[in-house]
């Protein structure tokens, strides 16, 4: 049997968190990207990328045996792995050129799989869910399967300091510069008005969490404020943490703000809910009812303002 083309076929790799607290993130990822030819094959086995271990320890090969498993598994089926996690994407992508790139290392690293019965050769790589929209598929096929336009919809993007601040520090990962252009891209593609902020390429504050969580709500105030000032409808990114900070977070900002600090909700979506909702698919579809943040205000205008809501 001829192989299908590994172009528009990967491992999906969905970390620690969106299984367990935003399954809608992979319920729209799956639908979309069926839409546009994508097949995504299960990573049976998969574990953490490595960074929260990456966080607390200064000891890299640990972090990178971690990844090199998952790029293991990945390579079993020859197909590269897609993330949709800024964190475990940076974190998978270093471990990916680090070893690629130095031998040596991958041999240690391989004496460690070899235990398990896993062997990394570097034949496979990592993709971000955003080098798949705009790259692989492309912005003018996603511009053609729009049916349901965004017309009239105001909405910030957010693309998260991992997949942005370190970007030129590693060589071969996507430049900043580059990447920091696909999201608004994609969301004018869809219709939809790209509305600027300040601090549009701050942190979410999701990082600082576990050691100070007022900080780090704090910090996703602080861009929330910002949005909601620019007179956003909505924040969307194509990073599953950002989408629970934001989502997640402005639930907690209320009991720890306690009337202090007044803000409007602000819905969040991730890019492929977007994606979604501008392909007609319906709430139910997408999942959009395990949102924590009502979602009633963006799909009114979307209705109003483009083709009838699904």
């Amino acid at each position: 049997m001829k192989k299908m083309s590994r172009e528009l076929r990967y491992a999906l790799f969905l970390g620690c968190a969106v299984p367990k607290f935003a399954p809608n993130l992979e319920l729209s990822l799956r639908k979309v990207l069926e839409n546009f030819g994508v097949e995504l094959e299960p990573l049976n086995g998969a574990g953490c990328c490595g960074f929260p271990i990456d966080l607390s320890t200064s000891d890299h090969k640990t972090v990178y045996a971690i990844s090199a498993r998952n790029l293991a598994l990945a390579e079993e089926k020859d197909l590269d792995l897609l993330t949709i996690c800024n964190g475990c994407y940076e974190t998978l992508k270093k471990a990916e050129i680090t070893l690629k790139t130095r031998p040596k290392l991958r041999d240690e690293i391989n004496k460690v799989l070899e235990k398990i019965g896993r062997e990394y050769k570097g034949r496979s790589g990592v993709k971000h869910v955003l080098e798949v929209l705009w790259k692989d598929i492309g912005v003018e096929k996603i511009r053609s399967q729009v049916t349901n336009p965004l017309k009239g919809l105001k909405i910030a993007t957010h693309y998260g300091c991992h997949l942005i601040s370190h970007a030129d520090d590693v060589d071969k990962l996507p430049s900043a510069s580059r990447i920091t252009g696909y999201l608004d891209e994609i969301v004018s593609a869809l219709g939809g008005e790209v509305v600027e902020y300040s601090g549009k390429k701050l942190c979410c504050g999701n990082p600082l969490i576990i050691m100070n969580l007022k900080g780090s709500l704090e910090i996703a105030f602080k861009k929330l404020k910002s949005v909601s000032e620019a007179k956003a409808d909505c924040l969307v990114t194509a990073c599953s943490t950002c989408y629970y900070q934001f989502d997640q977070g402005q639930l907690l900002l209320r009991r720890i703000m306690k009337g202090k600090e007044k803000m409007s909700p602000i819905p969040i979506l991730y890019i492929t809910e977007l994606i979604g909702l501008s392909q007609g698919f319906s709430e139910k579809d997408l999942g959009l009812t395990l949102h924590r943040i009502s979602l009633k205000s963006v799909l009114g205008k979307i209705s109003s303002g483009g083709a009838a809501h699904a």
